[in-house]
């Protein structure tokens, strides 16, 4: 993915989770006023998680600010992999859910200072 590319686009009915091998992406919410950056993501975390547990459109746009390597697990192969592998399915959304847990304490403490 080159920089500028946006794997994840607000409002978009997708259950894709990416993993950031490589590269800078960044969070962004957009509305009537513009866009403002929640967040900046380096490789070693997953992006998407949202809407690929809950099936809802996808509440941020992602950018790569740089050129960047992501790994793609669509949904349907998620199912799969559940069928033939539980336990390395149960891993994954155990992983995904401490980041899940570790993004809402951060954004508890910036809540918190601002």
């Amino acid at each position: 993915m080159t920089a500028g590319q946006m794997p994840i686009r607000q409002g978009d009915k997708d259950r894709t989770l990416f993993f950031i091998e490589s590269g800078t992406l960044t969070v962004h919410l957009e509305d009537v006023a513009g866009r403002m950056k929640l967040a900046v993501l380096a490789p070693g975390t997953v992006i998407g998680e949202g809407a690929f547990f809950s099936g809802q459109p996808r509440n941020a746009t992602v950018v790569a600010t740089r050129d960047s390597a992501l790994w793609a697990l669509k949904y349907t192969r998620f199912q799969e992999l559940s069928q033939r592998q539980p336990a390395i399915a149960l891993e994954l959304t155990l992983a995904c859910a401490a980041v899940v847990v570790r993004r809402l304490n951060h954004t508890t403490l910036r809540v918190a200072v601002t």
